[in-house]
């Protein structure tokens, strides 16, 4: 069994590594968290007591009563959802799509490459690296580009990495770079947002 926790001050902000503990079987538990069933996932969405996941061959899965379900769809690349439980996703060839109950609705908008949801906003990091805000009918660029990937959490704070691992934060009118670096995904909510960096490792800090 290995185990280990860790904090590291990047800068004036303190960011925790998250401590896990690995058995040598497959069950995993870390950070207030269980190994769940399923294996091979590209992308995760939790929101609205709703879990959705994308796999590598980019079938579609939601998790209810323990079981993944495969759902409609295919060719998924990355998925969101939003406080409202509304679904969204990108697939493999940059096409958005907003899961309607039964089946896939293509909405405006290609190139999407990374895609969050929280707060009833819809943000979006494009194959340019560029970013967008869904206004209900179409996609309004924002500032900035260079994106890598891009966070909403439920009460509305956007956060983004840039491709050289830079994170920022949305002030409602520019991007407010934070100390740290190296980031690669991100995750925001309940005041807290979490970051993997391009080693694996897992951090958080509160906001």
């Amino acid at each position: 069994m290995i185990s280990f926790s860790k904090k590291i001050n990047i800068g004036k902000l303190l960011f925790a590594l998250i401590p896990f503990t690995v058995k040598m079987t497959n069950a995993v538990q870390g950070y207030g968290t269980t190994g769940m069933s399923g294996s091979d996932a590209l992308a995760i969405a939790a929101n609205a007591n709703k879990v959705w996941m994308v796999n590598s061959a980019g079938r579609i899965y939601e998790f209810v009563n323990n079981t993944w379900i495969q759902k409609q769809g295919s060719d998924g690349r990355d998925i969101a959802i939003n406080s409202d439980g509304a679904i969204w996703l990108v697939n493999s060839a940059g096409r958005i799509y907003k899961y309607n109950g039964s089946s896939w609705t293509q909405m405006p908008g290609s190139a999407g490459k990374r895609i969050a949801a929280g707060n009833g906003q819809v943000w979006l990091v494009n194959s340019q690296g560029e970013i967008y805000k869904f206004n209900g009918s179409a996609w309004q660029r924002m500032p900035g580009s260079d994106g890598r990937d891009i966070a909403v959490s439920n009460d509305g704070k956007i956060w983004l990495t840039n491709t050289v691992g830079k994170i920022y934060e949305w002030n409602g009118q520019s991007w407010q770079q934070l100390d740290g670096s190296d980031g690669n995904t991100l995750s925001a909510n309940t005041h807290k947002l979490y970051f993997v960096n391009t080693a694996g490792r897992i951090y958080y800090r509160t906001y």
